[in-house]
């Protein structure tokens, strides 16, 4: 035994000297493995992204570009453009979303007559001083030079062909040229804007209903507030079916973003947890909500007393018979006595809502009365399903002599005693 152990704390030295040693065999891996590739018009271009769990492909490209396809295969993701053409070029980044760790290939497909590739409408946020204006060219050959469109003036910062040009930049306008060969060209005009980054961002989720049955809707919202540019990731059963939506949330002075499911008929498969991660795309900062929605096949109706059933009150004492709901629709309570409806100013009852399907339903009776004893039944039920239970009001009172009269009759005399109170007390007459 001492053998084996001491064999087994050796190969896991060896693994962890291994593990230390050789970090790469456990990266991303891109094949090709070159960081950048320079392709000829309407040529094509494979390249395979493969990691230790779930990957895939970003860029300003994927997927709106037509020539540009993705196939996902888990831990495996693999990048095809066709028939490139200059508008192909950029930067294209594969990401492992577990460890968010990234790998990424520069494109060039030169042109003579096109340099800079136009990505989006030319409107760049920024937070704090630097940020990045993506003029990206299809030659890595183009020197590329940054001006401040309004003063003419040169901009010193860092330039990517694949990326753009990082600087320290004002709210202002900017534009990029490019020389090459004795002649120049100009880029689109950007423009630059500050965003206030908050210090937490405020994020929060709902569900329509937790609780629903099958054939139902349901929406599931996931809200950041104050944030101008985030990205949503969500996981939710049912993930390869249902598409998320995002929109712009008016109405109030903070701006607000929602990413949402639209579930219009739900199904047993969509129980489940719904998990929405937010990362702002600007501070790097991220948060993580989830919730569960749980979808029956038919509703539901469960009773549980507060009190024992069997129930005894002294009269004139004021008492309460409760009963806790747990129901799918909402349901419909009905309080009788010995199958009668209650009614009266003495008689009053309560039903309330305490979570989305737990009630309460309380009957209360003032100062109650000989009369009022026996048993009361509460029914709960909705349209599928149906429970009731029943309490045995006992009413005590202190017994009491009433009336004691005379009675003549053929045995001899005798004596009438009318008493009161209850329960039913013994009495015996002592002759003195």
């Amino acid at each position: 035994m001492e053998v084996s152990l001491a064999k087994a704390l050796s190969l896991v030295a060896i693994f962890a000297v291994l593990l230390q040693f050789c970090p790469e065999s456990l990266s991303l891996e891109l094949s090709p493995s070159e960081k950048e590739v320079t392709l000829s018009t309407n040529s094509s271009f494979t390249v395979v992204c493969s990691g230790w769990s779930k990957v895939t492909w970003k860029s300003a490209h994927v997927p709106s570009l037509e020539g540009v396809s993705v196939e996902n295969r888990g831990t495996t993701s693999v990048l095809v453009l066709h028939n490139v053409t200059w508008r192909h070029s950029g930067n294209y980044v594969c990401e492992e979303s577990s460890t968010e760790e990234t790998k990424d290939i520069s494109v060039f497909v030169p042109d003579p007559e096109e340099w800079f590739v136009p990505l989006g409408p030319g409107v760049v946020m920024k937070e704090g001083e630097e940020g990045t204006i993506p003029c990206v060219v299809s030659d890595p050959g183009v020197n590329v030079t940054l001006y401040e469109r309004a003063s003419q003036a040169p901009v010193e910062g860092t330039y990517h062909p694949s990326k753009g040009f990082t600087a320290v930049l004002k709210d202002s306008s900017y534009i990029c040229r490019g020389a090459m060969n004795g002649e120049e060209k100009a880029s689109q005009v950007y423009y630059v804007h500050s965003t206030m980054v908050p210090k937490s961002m405020n994020t929060f989720m709902t569900l329509s209903k937790t609780v629903l049955k099958q054939g139902e809707a349901l929406m599931v919202n996931c809200t950041v507030e104050k944030v101008a540019i985030v990205y949503f990731r969500w996981e939710f059963p049912r993930k390869e079916i249902i598409e998320p939506l995002t929109d712009f949330l008016s109405g109030n002075r903070e701006l607000r973003i929602r990413s949402f499911l639209n579930i219009s008929s739900a199904t047993l498969e969509d129980s489940g947890q719904y998990i929405c991660r937010v990362q702002d795309t600007m501070s790097g900062q991220s948060a993580m909500v989830h919730l569960t929605g749980t979808v029956l096949e038919r509703g539901f109706v469960d009773l549980e007393p507060s009190v024992s059933t069997n129930v005894s009150a002294m009269q004139y004492e004021s008492i309460e018979l409760t009963v806790q709901i747990e129901a799918y629709p909402k349901p419909q309570v009905l309080w009788t006595r010995d199958n009668t409806t209650l009614a009266g100013d003495t008689v009053s009852i309560d039903t309330k809502q305490v979570h989305k399907t737990s009630y309460l339903s309380t009957l209360t009776l003032v100062r109650v009365r000989m009369e009022q004893m026996g048993l009361y039944t509460v029914q709960v039920a909705n349209e599928d399903d149906v429970k009731e239970i029943t309490f045995n009001l006992q009413v005590k009172a202190p017994s009491k002599i009433i009336d004691l009269s005379d009675q003549h009759m053929v045995q001899g005399h005798g004596v009438l005693c009318v008493t009161e109170g209850g329960p039913h007390a013994h009495h015996s007459l002592v002759q003195l």
